[in-house]
């Protein structure tokens, strides 16, 4: 990969920080027995990132801070919550490799973990109570919580026992699948990021207050799901315009979306609704075709009549709702907003109107409370309002 693209584009590499493999070896006797192969040290992950970094010359990584239990005994559902996070291991390459930028990935809920893990807990409590000074070469163990002086993988922090240790499994950080997830009290410098996944699939709203939260701005673009999903809305009607009312056999797969000479600009007999003179918002107006012709409906309407072919996949309808799908997270009415987004992208003629017609047909139905209450500030939410992903309690590895 680096010698395709040569110097021209920075190659980065995402791992997870081990590799349990299980294999079944049978005998000559017709019995078999179970290996385990543990690659799961810091020792084996160091020599994996040195060889990267000489050979091929990266020096950006992305880790996954749970090792990978390959061999059967975990689905891969399963193992992204099963197996235990090691953010110390994570924090200590970054020290061996100050070289290289490191962006720590798995199991963060939210951005409170996730302004802890880039900022440090001493920057954050500094923050909170400005009068509380912590000095580089103070040892007082009375200023500084054990948690906060963590510092290496599998290492003693400072001011405590030699057992008195953050490990997998960690008896401090008290996951039900043994994760330390203790956040640094000073990051490594070169702990450029976080990287969240799940997190963000499954509840997106919690990003309406990362200008503020995370990276200090004074206010947040958007005020509530309303706000968001009209925004979203006209991202859509011109990246994925809609393709009831053409005559052009290509399909709308994949960006870029091709583009076609409406019949009319008002809107097909389904989605004029939105689209017609009536129906059009000021918000919209601009951002939808101007130089079509207006053709009467019912020559739209004759044409869908005669045509009805898929013009948008289903696939590419389902990219564009993926990322609103959990907007309603933890609230009443998500699921009903999930599953009526997921009927109208299989209603054939409907999807032809497009992603941004669906979501606007979806709003249509909703509460007006549900789409104009506003967001809660990240220092302000439940713990049940951030989605979690370690294993059940119930749930355990087999040695």
């Amino acid at each position: 990969m680096k010698q395709g693209v040569k110097d021209t584009i920075p190659v980065s590499v995402k791992t997870r920080v081990g590799i349990e493999l299980t294999a079944l070896l049978h005998e000559e006797d017709n019995t078999s027995s179970k290996t385990v192969v543990l690659l799961d040290t810091l020792e084996h992950l160091i020599g994996f990132v040195q060889k990267l970094r000489q050979q091929c010359g990266c020096k950006r990584f992305v880790i996954h801070a749970r090792k990978c239990v390959v061999g059967g005994l975990l689905t891969p559902a399963q193992n992204r919550i099963v197996p235990p996070l090691n953010y110390p291991r994570v924090y200590e390459l970054c020290r061996y490799f100050p070289d290289c930028e490191f962006i720590l990935n798995g199991g963060i809920p939210g951005l409170a973990k996730a302004k802890e893990i880039c900022f440090g807990t001493e920057q954050l409590s500094s923050a909170v109570d400005s009068s509380t000074v912590h000095d580089d070469d103070d040892d007082d163990d009375d200023v500084i919580s054990h948690d906060e002086k963590v510092k290496l993988d599998n290492t003693p922090c400072e001011g405590s026992s030699t057992n008195d240790l953050h490990v997998v499994p960690c008896s401090h950080c008290n996951a039900t699948n043994g994760s330390c997830t203790v956040s640094p009290m000073r990051p490594p410098d070169n702990l450029v990021g976080c990287m969240l996944g799940r997190a963000c699939i499954e509840n997106p709203a919690m990003f309406w207050d990362v200008d503020r939260y995370f990276y200090g701005e004074e206010s947040n673009p958007c005020q509530n799901r309303r706000e968001v999903l009209e925004k979203y809305c006209q991202y859509l009607e011109v990246t994925y315009p809609r393709r009831c009312c053409d005559d052009d056999s290509r399909k709308t797969s994949r960006l870029p979306a091709p583009k076609v000479e409406m019949f009319t600009s008002g809107g097909c007999p389904i989605c004029k609704e939105f689209y017609g003179e009536e129906g059009r918002s000021t918000s919209s107006s601009s951002l939808l075709q101007r130089d079509t012709p207006v053709v009467d409906a019912k020559d739209c309407e004759m044409y869908s009549t005669h045509c009805p072919k898929e013009k948008i996949t289903s696939r590419a309808i389902g990219r564009c709702l993926k990322p609103v799908r959990g907007l309603f997270f933890g609230l009443r009415g998500g699921k009903q907003f999930r599953l009526e987004c997921d009927r109208l992208n299989r209603d054939r003629k409907v999807r032809n109107c497009g992603p941004g017609y669906i979501l606007r047909k979806v709003m249509s139905d909703l509460p007006e409370e549900l789409l104009d209450a506003p967001f809660v500030k990240t220092e302000d939410l439940c713990e049940g309002d951030v989605s979690v992903h370690v294993a059940p309690v119930n749930f355990h590895l087999e040695n």
